[in-house]
């Protein structure tokens, strides 16, 4: 009922329509009558996408405040945050497969930096090529990640085994990246 009352203050007598529409699926059980929210599996398929689009636009731009603990040879080798806003993702996302959306990443990363370093001077082809490697890090992250299948309705009762599956895909996906780098570069 909050619903309604909200739907009325709101929209008043100019969009009619709507209310009959929004009271109509609260009948039929497709619209939370709380918080006003459509639900059901299209929008679960929304939110998903919007998560996954969320992701792609998020993590490269959280992955540039960086600092380089190596210098030489690994001196493109980076520590940044955008390892931890991928793992929240990759926990949060249900719908797409996690080596799907650790490649998207991987790719959305490399096309990003590969972007910036145009800025410098840099033909973008270049700056690409030198980022290989990090978006096989993404990549090889989330494959990793994935192996356990994780029940993501009972995330909190698995906490310590989610904890120890991301240290060991961050270990072992900082090793592929830095071998990568290696072969590649």
């Amino acid at each position: 009922m909050p619903c309604f009352l909200i739907i009325l203050i709101c929209f008043k007598n100019k969009h009619m329509i709507r209310f009959l529409f929004f009271s109509s699926m609260i009948n039929l059980g497709r619209v939370d009558s709380f918080s006003c929210t459509p639900k059901g599996p299209l929008m679960k398929h929304h939110r998903d996408l919007l998560l996954f689009l969320l992701m792609l636009i998020l993590v490269p731009l959280a992955g540039e405040p960086k600092f380089h603990p190596f210098g030489g040879e690994f001196n493109s080798f980076r520590v940044s945050l955008g390892s931890p806003i991928f793992l929240l993702f990759l926990l949060w996302i249900r719908k797409i497969p996690l080596p799907a959306a650790g490649l998207a990443t991987g790719i959305s990363v490399v096309i990003f930096r590969g972007f910036l370093d145009t800025f410098d001077g840099s033909t973008l082809l270049t700056g690409i090529q030198g980022h290989l490697p990090t978006g096989f890090y993404y990549f090889s992250y989330a494959l990793i990640f994935a192996l356990p299948h994780f029940d993501k309705k009972r995330l909190y009762n698995n906490s310590l085994q989610i904890a120890g599956w991301s240290i060991l895909a961050e270990i072992a996906a900082s090793i592929m990246e830095l071998s990568t780098m290696q072969l590649l570069l």
